[in-house]
């Protein structure tokens, strides 16, 4: 799997010139100066792999939501079959709006009082025990 590409004079991700990308931003916003770019196809692709390598073990192979929250980066990964780590209730919602079914979404954090996610969260969706 390669990220970037070169073809002729211009760099390609995903099949797509990265110069279109930046001119359609700078249609979209003169002032941009940066932006970030994803394939989602490899993204598809090393979702695949995740899961493959842990398909012999009762393991639950998820996607830490704090790690990038993109609504569309984040049903690309729902569509793709893992499980979305969520550490608070705002990642649980972001989650839960991109596809990712009930029992894949637990909640991971310590940090979260248990108080708090308890009040709108069922108990069995915390992996941890609190009190």
């Amino acid at each position: 799997m390669t990220m970037l590409e070169r073809q002729g004079d211009a760099l390609h991700l995903g099949g797509v010139p990265l110069d279109r990308v930046f001119a359609g931003l700078r249609r979209l916003e003169p002032s941009a100066h940066a932006a970030y770019v994803y394939d989602l196809g490899l993204v598809a692709a090393r979702a695949q792999l995740l899961k493959d390598a842990f398909a012999a073990f009762p393991v639950l192979a998820a996607y830490a939501v704090k790690a990038n929250g993109l609504p569309a980066l984040l049903e690309r990964i729902a569509r793709e079959g893992l499980a979305a780590d969520t550490g608070s209730l705002g990642e649980l919602a972001l989650a839960e709006s991109a596809g990712f079914g009930y029992a894949s979404t637990p909640i991971t954090s310590a940090s979260s009082t248990c108080s708090s996610v308890r009040r709108r969260v069922p108990a069995t969706r915390c992996a941890w025990r609190c009190g």
